[in-house]
């Protein structure tokens, strides 16, 4: 273990036993949250997120990774959102990634534009704010929301936080805290478990509502230790209490391993338009060998449809405009009709030529007659 780690660790050790002997004291618990919330340098968390929608049984489901090495500033979040009864992974999402890698900013739409292709810049800017989305877990841990922290709140001047004592939530005892915000006349709720460094299993916040008095919740469970001691909560849930669904962050896998450059840098996929603003250019990544075959046999197979459509086209005009007004013989074209109307009328001029011979048969005879008399 080396020296930083070490001052680590042993900060937190007499911090915890302050914290206690101090009997659950509102200041130590605070410092000691911090403390924590800052001890994690490297995590990968996969988690998803369900937010009920007017329709019944249909949600905006997120699947998502975060990874950040807090060390480096190296920090990566790739969200896909999709709204419907169950996640699909033949179905396209919405949504993107933006990565850090202490040098520059990569960004990529999940979703195709209008010509199938899928948007991505590279740029020099970095807003370390644009991570903190409202469906990430690990901006819930020792946090009322994605913005704020605990510690922060409570050492926040004129915020007025007090230990009232413990209580029983989901079959664990917790200390419960008053917290009343300068200016504010609700008092919030906060329920935190000691045998856990304080982690929030609890938190509520009454309200009013069209003249009704509800109440905004959240609750932690299913916490989970790592293999480095970290305690790490893989469900939270969220709802107004006049709302039979609440909201469901769920944690699919984490890892607190260190992290490095590379676990923050991504490859744009095929058929992605890339605007670099580090090198000052534009272009599109080149497609697979397979995604040129696939698309070969879908022009070709086009073409062909459009051929056999364009004859039967064709042929119905003919037939349709032969049944409105028939083409007379002698203009028909050499087709079968054609023939036809050739043998009629050669057979025509036949009969003259025949007749012909016959009278001047008849005539040569009755000639032949009379010299004889």
């Amino acid at each position: 273990m080396d020296k930083k780690k070490y001052l680590a660790v042993l900060s937190i050790v007499i911090l915890t036993g302050i914290a206690r002997s101090a009997e659950h004291d509102v200041k130590q618990i605070a410092t000691l949250m911090d403390a924590y919330e800052k001890q994690v340098d490297s995590i990968k968390v996969k988690y998803t997120y369900k937010f009920p929608s007017a329709e019944q049984g249909v949600y905006r489901i997120t699947k998502g990774v975060f990874a950040q090495k807090r060390s480096e500033g190296f920090i990566l979040l790739d969200e896909k959102e999709q709204i419907s009864k169950a996640w699909d992974d033949d179905r396209e999402s919405t949504g993107y990634v933006r990565s850090y890698n202490g040098e520059v900013t990569r960004y990529f739409e999940h979703e195709t534009n209008d010509h199938g292709y899928h948007m991505a810049a590279v740029h020099k800017v970095h807003n370390q704010q644009l991570y903190k989305t409202s469906r990430n877990p690990f901006f819930y841990v020792y946090r009322l929301n994605h913005k704020l922290t605990i510690a922060e709140l409570l050492n926040t001047p004129d915020v007025s936080a007090e230990i009232v004592g413990e209580e029983e939530v989901d079959g664990v005892m917790a200390v419960k805290m008053s917290i009343q915000r300068p200016g504010s006349k609700v008092t919030e709720w906060l329920w935190l478990l000691p045998e856990k460094n304080y982690l929030p299993v609890r938190y509520r916040a009454p309200l009013t509502f069209e003249g009704e008095d509800i109440y905004w919740q959240m609750d932690w469970s299913d916490f989970k230790e790592s293999d480095n001691g970290t305690v790490f909560p893989w469900k939270i849930e969220s709802r107004f209490s006049d709302v039979a669904e609440p909201t469901i962050i769920e944690v699919d896998e984490v890892d607190f391993s260190s992290l490095t450059k590379e676990d923050f840098e991504f490859a744009f996929p095929p058929l992605t338009h890339v605007t670099d603003h580090v090198l000052g250019t534009k272009y599109l990544t080149t497609p697979t060998v397979e995604m040129e075959m696939s698309r070969v046999k879908e022009s070709v197979a086009a073409q062909s449809s459009a051929n056999n459509d364009d004859k039967e086209a064709l042929l119905d005009k003919y037939v349709e405009k032969g049944k409105a007004s028939p083409v007379p013989e002698s203009k028909v074209d050499n087709t079968v009709k054609g023939v036809e109307c050739k043998k009629k009328t050669a057979l025509g001029y036949v009969w003259p030529a025949i007749i012909i011979v016959l009278v001047l048969a008849v005539g040569t005879a009755y000639v032949k007659q009379r010299r004889k008399q």
